[in-house]
């Protein structure tokens, strides 16, 4: 669909309905597919905002008093004594969460349908049908005819007649969930075969789902398969939702960001043309003692996900046990000590930058200790892409550069360039050029920080993604125990491009795929009902396509106002598990 089929839509009937081209609604693509709805569509709907809409409660989850010793539930106590800290009260961060589950978005709560029939009509009508265009278009109904329409779809196709309609089915238990009844409703006509293609997810938790999903030719296909299916876990790791055990390295990244920003906003004002010093709002920070604390705790219940699994070829890293501090100011200590270098000078925002640099790397050697002292991965893979080229800055300069280096560090000084005694000069100050065949620009040649704003971005997104695979591990291990899968599940994920980010905050998520072999799930999923089913049938000729998708599921996806016309009690009366099913129907016809 193109954006001047969008516009002539809206100047027709932008007037009476809501007219959006964009990412479709939340329940349509899980009803009838993410490949059938595609990245855009066009939607007709009425929208209201007047009203109050009626959402599904929200969950109260208070935050745990990290200092609580005990697990025990006292409701002792006296009345004359107030326990609430009333300093405490004002601050934001102890504020209670309201955990929101709902399907779907907030915007989608103000969707409103219209009668089937009045949609109908404005299909059939000669000014809609004779439009040039391509793809689909879908209206929203209200459901107030028999069939209980939800959504209509109309394709544009040079080549074929395409129409499809959504249709609520009620609440069905899932024993009479049978693969003849589905076949039958396909409508399979003589000499079509048949193809259907089945995807059964099961909810683990409110964050992990695991995804079965086969395909089959078979006439009556079976509707549940564990041995032979594709199996992916998806996982949903949010930030404010970090366990006990994890908080502290989700404080440290914090922080960083923090000093990040200082950084870049003193570096701003000074391009802007005002003087001030830089600003320092990391706090008190972490305690060292807790955080290695939590570090050993962490390292101790990761390194058990591989239990009963020792591979004794197993290949070691040398540098795994050789401890190196790769940044700016270890550099400056060493050539301090070695008497290459004058005592520096720092100013401006050197401080923060240096203070930047040892802590990325000090939170990287946190989560490097943890990974390869559990021997889920190696330093080398947790090497991949998070080093940022940064040429040999880190290494020792060679024999040759050495007397070049001395030189300029000569001239750097203030004042006479050495004693007669052969003392150093005690200050190095910044700011101070040498041309030569290296630097033929006149760019510093030893700089006393090495802030580069791009290759922060990418070292704290890299960080971001190896503590939100410790977060997903943890996860795992929690709620399935699956063995032996912890270090295939480790490359999987570093595999990833890591998402650029800047800032964090409790409502930034990180959602993974991550492929299982179905032998490790089948006795998790033995004889249990999926959260979920989409089974899609499929058959065709030379003259028309036909497919049918249904759509069950324990939950009810649409937004409440929106489902008002299909509201029953009959899950409430029967005692098995029941679903809300839908129906959807496209036939495409040779013009």
């Amino acid at each position: 669909m193109t954006v001047n089929t969008y516009a002539e839509l809206l100047r027709k009937y932008g007037e009476i309905y809501t007219i959006t081209y964009n990412t479709p609604p939340t329940y349509l693509s899980r009803l009838v597919g993410a490949r059938e709805t595609g990245n855009k569509i066009i939607l007709f709907y009425k929208e209201d905002r007047t009203g109050a809409v009626t959402t599904t409660p929200t969950k109260l989850r208070p935050r745990v008093d990290a200092r609580a010793n005990s697990l025990d539930l006292d409701l002792t106590g006296s009345p004359l004594k107030d326990d609430c800290l009333v300093e405490a009260i004002g601050d934001i961060s102890l504020d209670l969460q309201l955990v929101d589950r709902n399907p779907w978005k907030r915007d989608e709560e103000y969707h409103r349908g219209e009668n089937p029939d009045i949609l109908r009509a404005i299909i059939c009508s000669e000014q809609f049908q004779q439009m040039e265009a391509l793809g689909s278009v879908w209206f929203l109904c209200d459901g107030s005819d028999f069939s209980q329409t939800q959504l209509l779809q109309y394709e544009f196709n040079p080549t074929h007649f395409s129409r499809g309609v959504l249709s609520y089915a009620g609440v069905l238990p899932a024993y009479m969930l049978k693969s003849q009844s589905l076949v039958q409703q396909h409508a399979m006509t003589a000499g079509m075969e048949l193809k259907t293609y089945i995807e059964n997810c099961y909810q683990v938790n409110p964050h992990m789902m695991l995804r079965c999903s086969w395909s089959t030719p078979s006439p009556l296909p079976a509707l549940t398969e564990l041995r032979s299916c594709t199996v992916l876990l998806n996982s949903t790791f949010r930030v404010g939702d970090c366990s006990s055990l994890t908080e502290d390295f989700m404080n440290q990244l914090r922080i960083l960001v923090y000093i990040r920003e200082d950084i870049i906003s003193f570096h701003n004002d000074e391009q802007s043309g005002v003087n001030r010093d830089p600003i320092y709002r990391c706090g008190s920070g972490i305690d060292i003692n807790e955080l290695r604390e939590s570090i050993t705790k962490t390292m101790t219940e990761v390194s058990g996900f591989n239990e009963g699994y020792v591979d004794a070829h197993a290949n070691c890293d040398i540098e795994e046990n050789t401890p190196t501090n790769k940044n700016r100011l270890a550099e400056i200590i060493t050539n301090l000590a070695n008497s290459r270098l004058a005592m520096p000078c720092l100013s401006g925002a050197e401080p923060l930058e240096l203070l930047l640099e040892i802590g990325l790397e000090k939170i990287y050697k946190d989560y490097e200790f943890i990974f390869t002292e559990s021997k889920l991965c190696s330093l080398k893979e947790l090497h991949v892409s998070v080093n940022v080229s940064n040429g040999d800055s880190n290494d020792d300069p060679p024999a040759s550069d050495l007397s070049k280096l001395r030189k300029s560090l000569h001239n750097a000084a203030r004042g006479d360039a050495i004693t007669s005694s052969g003392m150093r000069k005690t200050l190095l100050h910044p700011g101070h050029k040498q041309t030569s065949a290296k630097y033929p620009n006149g760019d510093d040649v030893f700089k006393n920080s090495s802030f580069d704003e791009q290759e922060s971005v990418q070292r704290i997104s890299k960080l971001f993604q190896i503590h939100c695979m410790l977060e997903h591990l943890l996860m795992m291990h929690i709620n399935l125990n699956i063995p032996n899968v912890y270090a295939d599940v480790c490359a999987q994920l570093l595999n990833r491009q890591p998402h650029q980010l800047e800032g964090l905050d409790d409502k930034l998520s990180d959602t993974v795929d991550i492929r299982l072999s179905a032998h490790y799930v089948v006795d998790y999923l033995n004889d249990k009902e999926p959260h979920s089913r989409q089974i899609t049938m499929k058959s065709q000729n030379k003259l028309r396509d036909i497919k049918t998708t249904f759509y069950y599921n324990v939950e009810n996806v649409c937004p409440p106002a929106l489902a008002q016309c299909f509201q029953s009690d009959d899950k409430e009366l029967v005692k098995e598990r029941t679903y809300h099913a839908w129906i959807y129907r496209k036939i495409r016809t040779l013009k």
